[in-house]
């Protein structure tokens, strides 16, 4: 007999069997029917199991796998098999190399084909591919720098600063935060609870390692148009400064240049007539005076005193030099001007005036002990090898990736430790065959110490969201600020939202809009701010549970102004005459080519005296401070961060780091994710809703742009924009060219306006003289 008709006669037989016993008829139907299903039941499950347990062990073979060449390859790529083979491999001695020269550090990147098409008609570079301007996030440089403290095989930074003129950053807050960051990286061998925190002793910091070096270089420190000279403070902070011996140190202290329009409006008959509360709110002052009020050089120089002052000590703490670098010492180098670097070495600002860069050297230094004693017989005394224990280097660029490389990879690894353990919690089979390929409950593919140190951080999901607002608030931003709010609000596992500030202020409309959404999250909201966050920028930080400022933070300014413009002599000098008819005495208030009448002034006073007094209402309630107690430091008046301290406008100095930590220990399990808000949107989804149409039709545009807009220059072989006006006559494409287009021209904010920066107001009031649409012309109201 066959094996296969053998299979099938024993196959009836046992349906047979089964038929006769089921079928019984000493057995009632209830029985039957409950034992029918128990025996199918119960066969069902055996097969299940067998099949989840097949599946299971199929699919985490694969995984394990995929795994194991994951760990047999190191983060940049590199086959470590056949160092394990023969005993642990040799740890990597890298310096991460900063090119300060070529950085445009800012708050938040441009997004869009704006950005797209000044990446490729910007010709900024020495020839040299290699040596294009590139633009990076402040935080994005932050946690480069804090996650190379925290990597064993990066041992070293050098940071280039070029000729002294080609570092580019939003302000002092920034070079700040960077120096914090460095300052971290220099203090690897302790554990900072809240990195962003500069020099205080009362956190404890708990040795972890050894000490890293960080080694800067500059062809010359002396920039012709930065007297504050950023670029020399960021290098202070590095443990080894070197200063090429033909170089320069200009350290001469801060000034600021204001222009004042009032004699050439009045030459062309042009009025601002300027509408205020707070005789420090000096925004406006270069459209109505012919130079600095008392109030304004008193403001003005209290703050850049206070920005100097503390430059000066930090440069001191940083460099350890001696007690008698006082105030008087530092008058005396202001005022003997430009330091050679001879001069510079001799009173410790800088450590050496080698003649070229010494990066290779201390590179070879540490090849072997033969390179070694030829470097230092060639350089002397001049460099200290000691310190420097690197003997490769690796570009920002690159480091990014790789740090981008090992965090998809972690976040990977800690996928498929979910995948196997939901498996195993399903069936003992499962974990009994992971258990013979040596995964063992509960750490799976995750060796102990990593799963001691990251099972927190990996498995929570816990979130803390960070909110950018930059630039002049108007209502694009409110609408960009509210949206992120409101999707937010409603996300249960964000525990807390950060608001991180850029913004001299703007719209007193939008502001408000911005606030109240603020005070409808039923979740803690605080507030970081950069380089500027005043008036708008700190009517909206009222509402805050917590608010952190860098020192140089600039911050305030609790006032309000509103401006009419008046050009109806400017228009009768040309023969021009506008004649206003309305139905109200008020209808026309707005219009430039209206003189402005006594019923018109009191309409704007009382406008202007309304949003003054609700500002320090809500600046008295959030705060805790009294009304008369505001008054006496709103008026208009701007302050640093370090005084805004001291008078209860902020409650910490610090930067975003400072306040991500502060919230995971307050208001997290101490492990929560940071998410950056306003996410970026699909590219092409992106272009197709500003076009109003579908994928291909924002491919076909782009395609488009690249053929139009972006042209190459045969002669200069760079690529160049066109007038980018020409793209309105793109057809087809409905309002998205005139997007484009209204993108090039400053924001128009009409309303109250609360704005603290001179030249913002100059700008806008130039913007809206030039404006001739339908003769009108907005009041414009800010918070600035």
């Amino acid at each position: 007999m066959t094996r296969r008709a053998a299979r099938t006669k024993s196959m009836a037989a046992r349906k047979q069997s089964a038929n006769q016993y089921v079928h019984s008829s000493s057995m009632s139907s209830g029985i039957r029917n409950r034992l029918g299903r128990s025996g199918l039941l119960r066969r069902v499950s055996s097969m299940g199991k067998t099949t989840l347990a097949l599946v299971g062990f199929g699919t985490l073979a694969s995984l394990a796998l995929e795994y194991k060449v994951e760990r047999d390859m190191d983060a940049d790529g590199t086959d470590k098999l056949a160092g394990e083979k023969l005993g642990t491999p040799e740890r990597k001695k890298r310096v991460l190399v900063l090119p300060f020269h070529r950085m445009k550090v800012v708050e938040k990147k441009k997004k869009g084909l704006i950005e797209l098409a000044e990446s490729l008609s910007s010709s900024k570079s020495d020839g040299n591919a290699g040596e294009k301007i590139f633009e990076i996030e402040v935080k994005e440089l932050v946690d480069i720098i804090h996650a190379a403290a925290a990597d064993p095989e990066c041992v070293a930074l050098h940071g280039t600063f070029g000729q002294g003129n080609d570092f580019s950053v939003g302000g002092f807050a920034h070079v700040e935060e960077i120096r914090n960051a460095i300052r971290v990286f220099n203090e690897s061998h302790r554990v900072h609870a809240e990195p962003n925190l500069s020099y205080d002793t009362k956190l404890p910091m708990p040795r972890n390692g050894t000490p890293k070096a960080s080694y800067a270089f500059a062809d010359t420190f002396a920039h012709p148009t930065d007297t504050g000279n950023k670029e020399y403070y960021l290098a202070s902070a590095f443990t080894h400064v070197n200063l090429q011996a033909r170089g320069d140190l200009n350290l001469m202290g801060i000034a600021i240049a204001t222009p004042f329009l009032r004699s050439a409006f009045d030459k062309y008959g042009i009025k601002a007539h300027v509408f205020k509360h707070g005789k420090y709110k000096n925004a406006p002052n270069s459209l109505t005076e012919s130079g600095f009020t008392k109030e304004h050089m008193n403001n003005t120089m209290s703050m850049i005193k206070s920005i100097n002052d503390h430059n000066y000590t930090e440069i001191v703490r940083s460099r350890s030099l001696p007690a008698t670098f006082d105030e008087q010492m530092w008058k005396a180098i202001n005022n003997y001007g430009t330091l050679t670097a001879q001069n510079a070495q001799e009173i410790g600002l800088v450590d050496s005036s080698p003649r070229v860069n010494p990066l290779r050297a201390l590179l070879k230094a540490n090849k072997g002990e033969k390179e070694l004693a030829e470097v230092k017989m060639k350089w002397g005394n001049e460099i200290d090898f000691d310190k420097f224990h690197a003997n490769e280097p690796i570009s920002l660029e690159a480091y990014s990736r790789l740090l981008s490389r090992q965090k998809k990879a972690k976040k990977r690894k800690w996928k498929i430790h979910g995948m196997m353990k939901h498996l195993s919690g399903k069936s003992t089979a499962t974990r009994m065959i992971l258990s013979s390929l040596g995964y063992e409950h509960p750490f799976y593919n995750i060796t102990k110490e990593e799963f001691s140190q990251d099972h927190k951080r990996a498995t929570t999901k816990e979130k803390i969201a960070v909110v950018q607002v930059s630039g002049g608030i108007d209502h694009k931003v409110a609408q960009s600020v509210t949206s992120c709010l409101r999707k937010l609000k409603e996300d249960k596992n964000t525990k807390c939202v950060i608001l991180r500030v850029d913004s001299p202020g703007g719209s007193a409309i939008a502001s408000e809009t911005i606030l109240e959404e603020i005070k409808d999250i039923e979740k803690p909201v605080i507030f970081s701010m950069s380089n500027a966050a005043a008036s708008g920028g700190y009517y909206i930080a009222t509402s805050g549970a917590k608010i952190f400022a860098l020192p140089s933070t600039i911050t305030g300014s609790i006032g309000v102004y509103g401006i009419k413009f008046d050009v109806t002599d400017l228009a009768s000098q040309y023969g021009v005459k506008v004649q206003n008819i309305s139905t109200g005495p008020l209808a026309s208030c707005n219009n430039q080519f209206q003189p402005l009448t006594k019923k018109m002034e009191e309409n704007f006073n009382r406008n202007i005296d309304g949003v003054y007094k609700y500002f320090k209402e809500i600046v008295s309630f959030g705060r805790h401070l009294t009304l008369e107690e505001v008054e006496a430091i709103a008026q208009g008046r701007v302050w640093t961060g370090e005084q805004a301290l001291q008078l209860g406008l902020v409650d910490y100095l610090g930067g975003l780091d400072r306040a991500v930590s502060f919230a995971k220990l307050n208001y997290t399990g101490g492990e929560a994710e940071v998410e950056l808000w306003p996410k970026a949107p699909n590219f092409y989804s992106f272009i197709g809703s500003l076009i109003g149409g579908r994928k291909e039709d924002a491919i076909a545009y782009l395609n488009y742009v690249w053929n139009e807009v972006v042209s190459h220059d045969q002669k200069s072989n760079e690529m160049t924009l066109c007038n980018i006006g020409d793209i309105v006559a793109a057809p087809g494409y409905g309002s998205f060219p005139w997007l484009l287009l209204k993108n090039t021209h400053h924001t128009q904010m009409n309303g109250v306006m609360l704005t603290a920066n001179e030249a913002d107001a100059l700008s806008l009031g130039l913007h809206e003289i030039s404006l001739q649409n339908n003769c009108s012309f907005p009041l414009g109201y800010r918070f600035e």
